[in-house]
């Protein structure tokens, strides 16, 4: 594996750990938020997933995967889809990167370099998720350890003696 395809599946696996971390949870848990946090449960894993998508498509890639839903109950299979079709384009657009930087235009009108789209979306999704632990911690919960550490012990990665 490359460089840039480690970092995402990295990224890629601990938002489906998390996801996984998730399921069995009360709707009542799935609302719950802590202060410093973006929202509730429910809220951050839709935001921190929906995001991807737009990440891929503002620098010119082709997301080819389902839509979240924002409304009705979480799926979190539907937002594990999400999460690995996302890392398809955001790998193919990072690699593409190393032929050459390019910029698109924002929304807005400002020009951006397509790589700070794409550090972005790693630092996102990890800001996100670490909010996600903090409400599960504050609920008593042991949120998964989803660290490069660990990504690299279940993977093989990391080997002990």
């Amino acid at each position: 594996m490359t460089l840039i395809e480690d970092l995402y599946h990295q990224n890629e696996w601990a938002t489906l750990r998390l996801l996984e971390a998730c399921r069995g949870l009360s709707e009542e848990q799935l609302e719950a938020d802590a202060p410093g946090t973006f929202g509730s449960i429910r809220r951050t894993l839709l935001h921190l997933v929906g995001a991807d998508p737009s990440y891929v498509t503002r620098i010119g890639g082709t997301y080819e995967g389902p839509a979240v839903q924002y409304d009705g109950p979480l799926d979190l299979d539907l937002l594990a889809q999400v999460t690995q079709r996302s890392t398809v384009g955001l790998i193919e657009r990072a690699e593409r990167s190393l032929e050459g930087s390019w910029t698109f235009t924002s929304p807005e009108g400002e020009e951006i370099d397509a790589e700070v789209v794409l550090a972005q979306a790693l630092n996102h999704a990890t800001e996100h998720r670490a909010h996600v632990c903090t409400i599960l911690t504050t609920l008593g919960i042991e949120p998964p350890e989803l660290d490069a550490w660990a990504w690299a012990e279940e993977t093989g990665r990391a080997r002990m003696p």
